[in-house]
């Protein structure tokens, strides 16, 4: 009994044994403190958001942090409850058709769409005018989707309307018919909380199916202008499949007199 009571004494049984283990549980929660106070400040600085290095700046700092990607999300889910009801009193305006012909593509066109396709449309009826209205454009590039409204303006210009992916604080576009293909440039403008940045795709729709029901437009899109136009007047022309980055499908939503 004598010789354990002794290893008591020399183990934190005693008052500084114990004093001993405080410490070493206070520092190992200060280092886990210190450790995820650090992985905060590597989050802000890669969102371009500086903070000083203190950690009451860096908890600050991800606090207003937070607060702006509430408003960011405050303002998308208000795009897409007005989008939403913007479609609703369109569908409800338009004639009514056939519901499986509203339905959109479930899935990107394949590769050979445009050659099974092409001959069954009669593009000898369709000129430049026969696209200028309003249509539901659903982009997919990768894992992701967005529908947005887009208009065809009879001046060559392009006009976005509501989206319900990221909606950009500027766009601009333009479109042309060259007797084959649809194309239509759009640069979209976006911000964050270190600057803006803009991103311009190239959709060519090789698959024009204007007499169908619903109207609609099928093909490609593309990332960048082709580097080999020297034409600047009109939208450089790409080679399919190899640049394409993703698909799209444009639906002409009918117009109705107000």
């Amino acid at each position: 009994p004598a010789a354990g009571a002794a290893a008591r004494r020399g183990g934190h049984s005693t008052p500084a044994g114990r004093r001993l283990e405080r410490n070493q549980r206070e520092q190992k929660r200060s280092n886990q403190i210190s450790s995820q106070i650090d992985s905060l400040r590597r989050t802000l600085a890669g969102a371009g958001v500086s903070v000083k290095a203190s950690k009451s700046s860096i908890l600050e700092g991800t606090a207003a942090y937070i607060k702006v990607l509430e408003r960011k999300h405050a303002a998308l889910e208000a795009e897409r409850k007005r989008m939403l009801a913007e479609m609703t009193v369109l569908l409800q305006r338009a004639p009514a058709r056939p519901r499986a012909a509203t339905r959109l593509a479930a899935t990107p066109p394949e590769l050979s769409y445009a050659a099974e396709t092409r001959g069954e449309t009669n593009l000898e009826e369709i000129t430049e005018a026969s696209f200028v209205g309003q249509y539901e454009l659903e982009e997919r590039e990768d894992a992701d989707s967005a529908k947005t409204l887009m208009y065809l303006k009879p001046d060559g210009k392009v006009a976005l309307g509501a989206t319900d992916g990221v909606p950009p604080v500027a766009s601009a576009g333009r479109w042309e018919y060259d007797g084959k293909e649809l194309i239509v440039e759009l640069t979209r403008t976006f911000e964050d909380v270190k600057a803006s940045f803009a991103t311009t795709r190239v959709l060519v729709g090789d698959v024009i199916l204007l007499n169908d029901t619903p109207p609609q437009v099928q093909g490609a899109i593309k990332l960048t202008p082709s580097p080999t136009s020297d034409d600047l007047l009109r939208i450089p022309r790409h080679t399919l499949p190899t640049d394409a980055v993703g698909y799209f499908v444009a639906v002409k939503i009918p117009e109705v007199p107000i």
